[in-house]
């Protein structure tokens, strides 16, 4: 999609749940940088799924609440790229801000997680105790692994399909981070 990268095909996938106020900005924000973007409605009753399909998205329905894990499973299946990208469905995460992950990606990454960190919250968006215990987990994982992630829980993230595909997810949901 990008003169120059040699990423072949994107997709976005969301999981929402009662984000009819946002999803069709968010799609239509993402639409600018990647080939598809597959929403999973997980159980809404807002219309979400419909303003996710107005806006331009290949829309997936869950009859009932399954979760962020289970959901973004269903839309990996579906969806067609060779990379996906993986955002909130909130606004949260900026899709002008795909292009950065992509570029790793092209580089030699195979996954690619951005930060809340490195930007800014909006007033609510996080609790103390949430952002203390992200910092700890993440410098726990850093030490372990040798990383240099400034946010393991992040749901933004770019992932090559090959991998996406090896990894054992089983995670319902927010866990899947």
């Amino acid at each position: 999609m990008y003169p120059g990268l040699a990423v072949a095909t994107t997709t976005a996938i969301l999981a929402a749940l009662d984000e009819a106020p946002t999803i069709g900005d968010v799609v239509q924000r993402c639409l600018a940088h990647v080939d598809e973007v597959v929403v999973v409605d997980d159980g809404s009753r807002d219309g979400t799924a419909e303003r996710a399909a107005r806006a331009g998205a290949r829309t997936l329905r869950n009859a009932q609440n399954l979760g962020k894990g289970a959901s973004l499973r269903r839309a990996a299946a579906e969806a067609r790229g060779d990379v996906l990208v993986t955002l909130d469905a909130d606004g949260q995460d900026d899709p002008a801000d795909i292009p950065a992950l992509l570029v790793a990606i092209d580089t030699g990454a195979d996954l690619v997680v951005g930060s809340r960190f490195r930007g800014a919250f909006q007033p609510g968006a996080i609790t103390p105790v949430n952002r203390i215990g992200n910092l700890a987990l993440t410098a726990a994982l850093n030490l372990l692994h040798g990383a240099r992630l400034s946010d393991t829980q992040a749901g933004f993230r770019a992932i090559r399909r090959a991998l996406w595909q090896r990894l054992p997810l089983r995670a319902a949901g927010y866990e899947v981070e």
